[in-house]
Protein backbone atom coordinates (compact mmCIF):
# COMPACT_ATOMS: atom_id res chain seq x y z
CA UNK A 1 0.00 0.00 0.00
CA UNK A 2 2.81 2.43 0.86
CA UNK A 3 4.57 1.65 -2.40
CA UNK A 4 1.43 2.46 -4.38
CA UNK A 5 0.94 5.75 -2.53
CA UNK A 6 4.60 6.68 -3.05
CA UNK A 7 4.33 5.97 -6.78
CA UNK A 8 1.13 7.99 -7.01
CA UNK A 9 2.71 10.98 -5.27
CA UNK A 10 5.78 10.67 -7.50
CA UNK A 11 3.70 10.64 -10.69
CA UNK A 12 1.61 13.63 -9.58
CA UNK A 13 4.72 15.61 -8.64
CA UNK A 14 6.30 14.89 -12.03
CA UNK A 15 3.36 16.35 -13.92
CA UNK A 16 2.62 19.26 -11.59
CA UNK A 17 3.78 22.67 -12.72
CA UNK A 18 5.87 24.83 -10.41
CA UNK A 19 4.65 28.38 -9.84
CA UNK A 20 7.55 30.78 -10.39
CA UNK A 21 6.20 33.47 -8.07
CA UNK A 22 5.66 31.25 -5.03
CA UNK A 23 8.00 28.24 -5.35
CA UNK A 24 10.75 27.66 -2.82
CA UNK A 25 14.33 26.76 -3.72
CA UNK A 26 13.60 23.08 -3.06
CA UNK A 27 10.56 23.11 -5.33
CA UNK A 28 12.52 24.83 -8.09
CA UNK A 29 15.25 22.19 -7.83
CA UNK A 30 12.62 19.60 -8.71
CA UNK A 31 12.54 20.98 -12.26
CA UNK A 32 14.78 19.07 -14.67
CA UNK A 33 17.85 21.18 -15.48
CA UNK A 34 17.57 23.47 -12.44
CA UNK A 35 20.14 22.95 -9.71
CA UNK A 36 20.78 24.71 -6.43
CA UNK A 37 22.54 27.75 -7.95
CA UNK A 38 19.94 28.37 -10.66
CA UNK A 39 17.09 27.89 -8.18
CA UNK A 40 18.67 30.47 -5.88
CA UNK A 41 19.18 32.79 -8.85
CA UNK A 42 15.47 32.51 -9.68
CA UNK A 43 14.51 33.36 -6.09
CA UNK A 44 16.92 36.33 -6.05
CA UNK A 45 15.51 37.60 -9.36
CA UNK A 46 11.97 37.18 -8.00
CA UNK A 47 12.78 39.38 -4.99
CA UNK A 48 13.75 42.27 -7.28
CA UNK A 49 11.34 41.68 -10.18
CA UNK A 50 7.97 39.97 -10.34
CA UNK A 51 7.44 37.28 -12.96
CA UNK A 52 4.59 38.45 -15.19
CA UNK A 53 5.10 35.88 -17.94
CA UNK A 54 7.04 32.65 -18.14
CA UNK A 55 9.46 34.08 -20.70
CA UNK A 56 10.74 36.42 -17.97
CA UNK A 57 12.60 33.35 -16.72
CA UNK A 58 15.16 33.91 -19.49
CA UNK A 59 16.19 37.15 -17.75
CA UNK A 60 17.61 35.09 -14.87
CA UNK A 61 21.38 34.61 -15.19
CA UNK A 62 22.18 31.08 -16.34
CA UNK A 63 18.85 30.43 -18.05
CA UNK A 64 18.87 30.86 -21.79
CA UNK A 65 16.53 29.94 -24.64
CA UNK A 66 17.67 26.29 -24.77
CA UNK A 67 17.09 25.61 -21.08
CA UNK A 68 13.84 27.57 -21.16
CA UNK A 69 12.60 25.43 -24.06
CA UNK A 70 13.26 22.30 -21.95
CA UNK A 71 11.54 23.53 -18.78
CA UNK A 72 8.69 25.72 -20.07
CA UNK A 73 6.21 22.87 -19.67
CA UNK A 74 7.16 22.46 -16.01
CA UNK A 75 6.70 26.08 -14.90
CA UNK A 76 3.64 28.26 -14.58
CA UNK A 77 2.45 31.56 -13.19
CA UNK A 78 -0.55 32.05 -11.00
CA UNK A 79 -1.06 35.77 -11.32
CA UNK A 80 -4.55 35.79 -9.86
CA UNK A 81 -3.39 35.01 -6.34
CA UNK A 82 -0.48 37.40 -6.29
CA UNK A 83 -1.46 40.47 -8.28
CA UNK A 84 -5.18 40.82 -8.75
CA UNK A 85 -6.74 41.24 -5.35
CA UNK A 86 -9.94 43.19 -5.71
CA UNK A 87 -11.03 45.21 -2.76
CA UNK A 88 -14.65 45.08 -1.77
CA UNK A 89 -16.32 48.32 -0.92
CA UNK A 90 -17.90 48.41 2.49
CA UNK A 91 -20.62 50.88 1.65
CA UNK A 92 -22.70 51.01 -1.46
CA UNK A 93 -23.39 54.35 -3.02
CA UNK A 94 -27.02 55.46 -2.89
CA UNK A 95 -29.04 55.27 -6.07
CA UNK A 96 -29.67 58.47 -7.94
CA UNK A 97 -32.74 60.10 -6.47
CA UNK A 98 -35.19 61.50 -8.99
CA UNK A 99 -36.72 64.73 -7.98
CA UNK A 100 -39.65 66.48 -9.61
CA UNK A 101 -37.28 68.91 -11.30
CA UNK A 102 -35.32 66.16 -13.06
CA UNK A 103 -38.56 64.43 -13.97
CA UNK A 104 -39.91 67.54 -15.71
CA UNK A 105 -36.63 68.47 -17.42
CA UNK A 106 -36.40 65.02 -18.96
CA UNK A 107 -39.95 65.47 -20.34
CA UNK A 108 -39.01 68.87 -21.75
CA UNK A 109 -35.99 67.41 -23.52
CA UNK A 110 -38.12 64.77 -25.18
CA UNK A 111 -40.73 67.40 -26.14
CA UNK A 112 -38.16 69.68 -27.81
CA UNK A 113 -37.09 66.99 -30.27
Amino acid sequence: MRVIMFCLVLVVSLFAKVDLNTASVDQLQGINGIGAKKAQAIVDYRKKHKFTKTTDLMNVPGIGPKLFAKIKGQVSLNLKKRFSKKRKTKHKLPKKVKTKATKYTSKLKSFKR
